[in-house]
């Protein structure tokens, strides 16, 4: 297959071109090669630069760098260029139906820019040899150019292939710093002159990697999310941390810490425009300075916290960056006194959409019409102001709760008329029983999470179940003094709402304060009779408490309720074998193992139970099944042990099972000892005795085990002897 073009180079002479294309061919060798159209807004690279040159910076930014482009896009992508201008992008195989796909074209020209980029970097020198990062003028350029071409409609491509207009820029920028940092004259010092490298091999693929200065080293991801990126660089902190640190520093210890920013999640700071977006901040901020602010001050608290990293976000989150949105400053003052007020916090169901539409700029403006169009449907004193990039505060002096849904159903209707969208709303108000007017900003927050249940153009007034909502996401981060505050201040709007009751008591379950959950899961019950959940959470309780009988009552109530339950049937088997009930236990266990056949710990305890009735072959079987299913199940390995040593034929195999139970479960006395009767049994006796010991140390009131223990000393002595 030969090659096809159409210009390639300066045509002084046709013998210029055919040398250019022969270079090319011996290059490539036979595949078959197709030009994309050029891109006449950029021009930056001389033509002084042979295919050679060419192919090599494709090699390292394309090919050997990231090989996942090789296998989405073909084989090889190239920019060529004329005089100053980019002629076109060499690109093999398939090329008309990846032509085909805007957003294939976008990516192409991103490779292309990056290629060129990197020819024109490597001639100014922008590249540290000693420590394989680029210098920071990089990736500020990168930084800046990404985010301007998408915010302001800049693009790679005529505008006639983008479809829907300029997206938002989406980002991830890591900063890492080590300590000691190197002094300033000292360039990146000796450790990122070890650590550069490594870290230039591991980035993932599109990522630039360069020194910002001092100790600090910059990385810019696109389009990586902020859990992927938090991963990574944990990993690489593993990486880098495990590297020698002797060498070049004489022993001189040293420490990564990492901050994390996500693009644009982490620059709306007041209302839906980004900070170098405003015109009113008396000073001049480039994006790409304030994105390597935010990051290198997330990894230097990182550092004074002794965190290994430390996401922007979490910085506002725990308070060690002040940031008040426009209505918390405006309702400051509004929420002095004590006469009544109504709060509505409206949420933009399409910001995102309108961010990937049209970028920051174009949503903001959307945004803005939506404020503008919502304070017209409100009386005059209401105060609206930004409480986020895609949602707004509207306060209404004197307004109760009715009056406030009414306004916030007249606002819904003006927007979607006027507009074609839609909004949500989390509606607070005050007086509220159990809430100070301070409070309104905050209510409004949880009953706008509330109000996300519902989906778009809703609304919702605070109420316990907004209380209840914002409590089990305290549960569920672990925070349980936090989500029983919440729930007790539900239980204050509505003392008779069973679902704040039953989280309460599991709150307080989880937290050990069984007296208290009791009290909860009963009362529970008494206003709701039928509730299956609040018995079998209950009988839970009151076994934990040792209360069999009353556990029973609960869990044989909840088992009426839902008799095809196999959780309540297990529990029950439990209790009916801890009083020597053994019949009745197998009889449950046999309906937990119909209803749920995948369940092991079911399957365990039916093996128990058939070993204490003294059915060896049931249980047997049963261990055996549980094993199936799960087999680190350190019980069942112990049981079907115990079994095995009992028939003799299998002694190894039993020894076996019982060492590898006891490796899974070492605090288990019970299991220690049925470890210790089969090597006594297999006359192992030194091992034995040593796992005794170890077993009396753990049960030191084990009459049992002591009696073991002195029968093994006896039977070293008589074989000494």
């Amino acid at each position: 297959m030969g090659l096809y073009s159409i210009e390639l180079t300066p045509a002084d002479t046709m013998d210029q071109q055919s040398v250019f294309q022969q270079e090319m061919a011996d290059l490539l060798g036979c595949r078959q090669l197709t030009i994309l159209p050029p891109f006449p807004d950029y021009s930056l690279l001389s033509q002084n630069h042979s295919p050679k040159a060419l192919l090599k910076v494709v090699n390292e930014v394309i090919l050997s760098r990231r090989p996942s482009y090789e296998k989405e896009l073909g084989w090889l992508l190239l920019p060529l260029v004329r005089g100053d201008g980019v002629v076109g992008v060499l690109f093999a195989e398939e090329v008309d139906q990846k032509y085909a796909e805007a957003e294939n074209l976008v990516f192409l020209e991103r490779l292309a820019r990056l290629c060129i980029d990197r020819l024109q970097w490597e001639k100014r020198g922008w590249r540290d040899g000693e420590t394989s990062l680029w210098r920071r003028e990089v990736l500020m350029k990168e930084v800046s150019r990404v985010i301007d071409l998408a915010e302001n409609g800049g693009s790679l491509t005529p505008r006639r292939l983008l479809g829907d207009g300029p997206r938002v820029a989406q980002f991830t920028f890591i900063c890492f710093t080590v300590t000691p940092a190197p002094e300033p004259w000292a360039g990146a010092g000796p450790i990122w002159k070890q650590l550069g490298p490594q870290l230039a091999e591991s980035l993932p693929n599109e990522v630039l990697a360069a020194h910002l200065g001092g100790g600090y080293v910059g990385i810019y991801w696109p389009k990586a999310n902020a859990g992927d990126a938090h991963l990574w660089a944990e990993r690489l902190q593993q990486t880098l941390g495990g590297s020698d640190r002797e060498t070049e520093r004489g022993g001189e210890d040293w420490d990564l810490a990492a901050g994390v920013v996500r693009f644009p999640e982490d620059f709306y700071d007041d209302g839906p425009s980004l900070p170098w977006e405003k015109s009113d901040l008396g000073v001049e901020l480039t994006a790409a300075e304030e994105v390597i602010r935010r990051a290198t001050l997330a990894a230097e608290t990182a550092k004074k916290k002794d965190e290994k990293i430390l996401a922007y976000q979490a910085l506002r989150e725990r308070g060690l960056v002040k940031l008040e949105s426009a209505i918390e400053k405006r309702l400051s003052s509004l929420v002095a006194d004590d006469e009544p007020g109504a709060l509505l916090l409206v949420k933009l169901d399409d910001w995102e959409v309108w961010q990937r539409q049209h970028g920051s700029k174009g949503a903001a403006h959307r945004a803005k019409r939506v404020l503008a169009a919502s304070a017209g449907e409100c009386p005059a004193g209401a105060v609206l102001d930004w409480a986020g990039p895609d949602r707004f505060g509207v306060f209404l002096p004197g307004a109760d709760a009715d009056s406030a849904q009414e306004r916030g159903r007249a606002i819904r209707k003006r927007v979607k008329s006027a507009l074609s969208t839609t909004v949500q709303m989390g509606i607070s108000f005050y007086p509220c029983p159990g809430f100070a007017k301070q409070d309104m900003l905050d209510n409004g927050r949880k009953a706008l999470i509330h109000t996300g249940f519902f989906g778009p153009n809703t609304q919702t007034l605070f109420d316990a179940t907004s209380m209840n909502i914002s409590g089990d996401r305290f549960y569920e981060s672990g925070r349980l003094e936090e989500a029983v505050q919440e729930f007790q201040s539900a239980l204050i709007l509505d003392p008779d709402n069973v679902n704040v009751h039953n989280s309460l008591g599991v709150c307080y379950a989880n937290m050990g304060k069984l007296e208290e959950a009791v009290a909860e899961f009963s009362r529970v019950t008494e206003l709701e009779p039928n509730d299956f959940m609040a018995h079998y959470n209950l009988g839970c309780a009151l076994l934990s408490l040792a209360r069999k009988g009353e556990a029973e009552h609960a869990f044989s109530l909840a088992a009426e309720l839902e008799p095809d339950n196999a959780a309540v049937h297990f529990q029950l088997a439990k209790l009916c074998r801890k009083q020597d009930r053994l019949e009745e236990a197998l009889t449950h266990l046999g309906r937990s193992v119909d209803l749920n056949p995948n369940w092991a710990k079911a399957w365990r305890l039916f093996g128990e139970c058939f070993l204490e009735e003294g059915n060896h072959e049931e249980a047997m079987d049963a261990f055996k099944k549980a094993l199936k299913i799960n087999g680190k199940d350190g019980a069942a390995l112990s049981g079907l042990a115990l079994l095995y040593g009992r028939t003799e034929a299998n002694l190894e195999v039993a020894l076996s099972l019982a060492r590898r139970s006891v490796e899974l479960n070492p605090a288990s006395a019970l299991f220690v000892q049925r470890l210790v009767e089969l090597l006594i049994q297999n006359r192992e006796l030194e091992e034995a005795l040593a796992q005794c010991e170890r077993a009396v140390a753990m049960a030191p009131q084990d009459e049992q085990l002591r009696r073991l223990q002195e029968k093994i000393t006896a039977a070293q002595r008589v074989s000494t002897s």
